[in-house]
């Protein structure tokens, strides 16, 4: 005989195992959702912004930086200006 604990578990288990795709679909939802807040609070913090884009054959960044190598960085970080044209 299975004591009652044992039995909810084979229960739990049966009852996630039936809504296994769920369960990952709602996981898979909720890193998407942890990634993009992420993102956004980092690029409030760093000041970052997304790029305008033109109808032109150009590139032109004022103050170029790279996000990872600021970061670690141990002097002063130079931003760099960036034209093709």
């Amino acid at each position: 005989m299975l004591s009652i604990g044992t039995r909810k578990l084979i229960r739990l288990k049966q009852l996630v195992f039936c809504h296994v795709r769920s369960i990952s679909q709602a996981v898979h939802v909720c890193a998407t959702l942890d990634c993009i807040i992420s993102l956004a609070l980092a690029a409030r913090q760093y000041e970052w912004h997304r790029p305008d884009y033109i109808d032109e054959a150009v590139i032109d960044v004022d103050d170029a930086r790279h996000p990872i190598a600021e970061q670690f960085c141990t002097g002063k970080f130079v931003s760099n200006p960036i034209r093709f044209v």
